[in-house]
């Protein structure tokens, strides 16, 4: 141990303890759903005594399947017109906003932080609402106003897929490239105007070319986002007959019986794959950025652009966007909520508002178990996130033992891992195991630790680094234990940052669908996969109430994050 002062004698073996118990806590959470993974893949599944036999027959059916290159063109095809989507709306936005004078930009921080609150399935719906050729209210509106004899838009579409998914993320490249755009050199835009290059000249030859590699590195994020994603392609994908690989995973699992781990397995595996070059892809782009730097230091105050006239359509975008990305999807959510029935917005249709749904929504069948089940499995997963990702981060961070890293890069491992595929690792390790919890809270319980165990120990590391590390080498000094000092010592200084990571993680867990669809059973649905099954028993209206309730709670949960930031700085 070269890190802490080394303890005395006595204190080795609650040291060791400390040791083995968080790194095999580590492991089996993440390492070892993985192996067995690869091993379903390989071998028969074990039933009714057989013992498992090695197989290819998995990958045999999945490469000699022509319906698996349908299944990678749509994947590829959602990804990347997803990506462009949010990139380009994104983009705009973020570029509106930091490198123009723009009345009304200082608002569009906040304007974002609304969209990154609500749950992808609750988008997704809202979007039905209002592009279903059947009941969507922009159909219905569009139809009537042109004389048009069909309706203009079908959700149900690869288009519909990726527009969802797209204005989804938007805020997302908004919050990423803003930071871009505004730490950005001013003088080169300068000189670009100086020489004659108008506005646009200027952002085509200068601003995006400098900015390319963190357009390119978002790009890349977007696109592992658009593969692994699977609630679009559930809610839209699946009833349009477009499969993807998250939903063949699903559909492998929770539509076949008896589940075919096999396949799904062997889905999940060429899904990690696929995701895998893309992240590979983003690594490269990144440390390669450096020869793209624009910012020395020579100091420089960032000047904005006077788009004079222009400023009126700058306006009218910002409108646009805030339309289109937030009052849209939940003036729709709140309008279902409260109608008995899909209807147009209308001031004739006023007097038919009734809040029953929200009275109905408790009585409806396992709403109130999913609201209990949601609210202590997110308080209770966020615990041993945050407290495993201290003791993960003192290990690497404080004590520095050799290996240390290999341990950081296993508890950030599952950020690589697509939430179906964290969901079909899950299910093949617990069937296998001789304990049953497959079907119950536990199950997911473990599927949500493992699923964000990596924002705990990276908001942890965050805050050991700015602990000086002669606080713990006092307390071993005056003879504390390892243990000791991290709970008495370590632990209190950090604790304000880790109840933030706390408040954060429960947002997440609330809002993850991918990852318990395929494990959850009749006593142990949660809230999102309560919203889901409403979905798909038609039983709209009371979905959207439940949907409005989830987004109120999670905006107080997001309310008190930022409450609880801004006493700490």
């Amino acid at each position: 141990m070269s890190g802490l002062p080394r303890l005395q004698h006595k204190y080795a073996i609650s040291t060791g303890v400390f040791l083995l118990v968080t790194i095999a806590a580590v492991m089996f959470i993440t390492l070892v759903p993985l192996l067995f993974l690869l091993y379903q893949t390989f071998f028969t599944p074990e039933y009714a005594g057989n013992l498992a036999v090695f197989t290819l027959k998995n990958y045999v059916s999945v490469f000699t399947d022509p319906a698996t290159l349908t299944v990678l063109k749509n994947s590829t095809e959602f990804a990347f017109g997803s990506s462009f989507v949010a990139l380009f709306v994104g983009g705009t936005m973020a570029w509106v906003t930091e490198r123009t004078r723009t009345p009304g930009r200082q608002w569009m921080y906040l304007v974002n932080m609304v969209p990154l609150i609500l749950p992808g399935i609750l988008v997704t719906m809202a979007w039905v609402f209002l592009l279903s050729p059947k009941i969507g209210l922009l159909n219905l509106l569009v139809t009537k106003l042109f004389f048009l004899n069909k309706p203009p838009f079908n959700v149900y579409s690869m288009g519909g897929m990726i527009w969802i998914q797209g204005i989804h993320w938007a805020p997302f490249a908004f919050i990423t490239l803003a930071g871009t755009f505004r730490a950005m050199n001013p003088d080169l835009e300068e000189a670009a105007t100086v020489s004659g290059a108008g506005i646009w000249n200027s952002l085509r030859m200068v601003t995006l070319p400098i900015n390319l590699p963190a357009i390119l590195s978002l790009f890349l994020i977007l696109l592992v986002r658009g593969l692994e994603n699977f609630v679009v392609p559930a809610v839209v994908g699946i009833p349009a007959g477009i499969d993807v690989f998250t939903s063949r995973i699903y559909e492998a699992v929770a539509k076949s019986y008896p589940a075919n781990l096999g396949l799904a397995s062997t889905y999940s595996v060429v899904l990690m794959i696929v995701t895998g070059i893309g992240l590979g892809l983003y690594y490269m782009a990144t440390r390669e950025s450096s020869s793209f730097a624009t910012i020395t230091g020579k100091g420089y105050r960032a000047r904005l652009i006077d788009v004079g006239k222009w400023r009126y359509a700058t306006v009218a975008i910002y409108a646009l966007y805030v339309m289109v990305a937030v009052l849209l999807p939940l003036i729709m959510l709140i309008w279902v909520s409260i109608t008995p029935y899909s209807m147009a917005i209308s001031g004739k249709n006023f007097h038919l508002v009734t809040l029953n749904n929200y009275v109905e929504v408790f009585n409806y069948p396992g709403v109130v178990g999913a609201m209990f089940n949601t609210v202590y499995l997110s308080f209770f997963a966020s615990l041993i996130i945050v407290m495993l990702g201290v003791m993960t981060s003192f290990i690497v961070v404080k004590m520095k033992l050799k290996g240390g890293r290999i341990l950081d890069v296993l508890g950030t491992l599952p950020l690589t891992f697509p939430g179906t595929v964290v969901g079909v690792a899950l299910a093949t390790l617990y069937l296998r195991l001789p304990v049953a919890i497959y079907g119950t809270v536990w199950i997911l319980l473990i599927a949500f630790v493992t699923r964000f165990l990596p924002y705990g120990i990276r908001a942890a590391n965050s805050s050991l680094l700015q602990v000086h590390a002669e606080l713990e080498e006092a307390a071993a000094i005056s003879g504390a234990s390892l243990v000791r000092t991290l709970v008495m010592i370590t632990l209190p200084v950090v604790l304000s940052g880790m109840v933030g990571t706390f408040i954060y993680v429960m947002t997440l867990v609330i809002r993850e669908f991918p990852s318990v669809v395929l494990l959850y059973g009749p006593q142990s649905r949660v809230i999102a996969v309560q919203l889901f099954e409403m979905w798909e028993s038609a039983a709209f209206n009371q979905a959207a109430a439940l949907g409005v309730l989830m987004i109120l709670f999670l905006s107080a949960l997001a309310l008190l994050m930022r409450r609880f930031q801004a006493k700490e700085s």
